[in-house]
């Protein structure tokens, strides 16, 4: 019985996996591989950084909407193709600039703090 129990887990993973968008779905076989979706957050995390230390002011909100244009492309094709209802795209949307929103202030504030000297190192 427990041959049975590990065989239906095993098919029902791999319906869930089959049943994902193609950008959700795993590059390459294995535990640690990236989807399309990640893959293209980490690009966009890593051009948001180089943008954001190159002019440090308006390098910020260049990348918060280099972010949200991500988020959106993706929230769209969810959408789109039937993947997520309108509310569970612009919450994941939501969620995701609310986050990216306070990084960039974050950051933004302490690089001040740290430029005016009132932050020792």
């Amino acid at each position: 019985m427990l041959d049975y129990n590990e065989n239906q887990a095993e098919e029902a993973e791999g319906w869930a996996a089959l049943a994902l968008p193609a950008w959700d779905k795993k590059l390459w076989s294995g535990s640690g591989a990236p989807s399309m979706r990640s893959v293209a957050q980490i690009a966009t995390d890593v051009a948001c950084s180089v943008v954001s230390a190159a002019v440090p002011v308006v390098g910020s909100a260049a990348a918060l909407l280099i972010e949200a244009q991500t988020e959106l492309i993706f929230a769209g094709l969810d959408y789109a193709g039937g993947y997520k209802t309108a509310w569970e795209a612009g919450n994941a949307l939501g969620k995701k600039m609310a986050v990216s929103t306070m990084e960039t202030l974050v950051t933004a504030g302490m690089s001040k703090i740290k430029a005016s000297g009132s932050l020792s190192s």
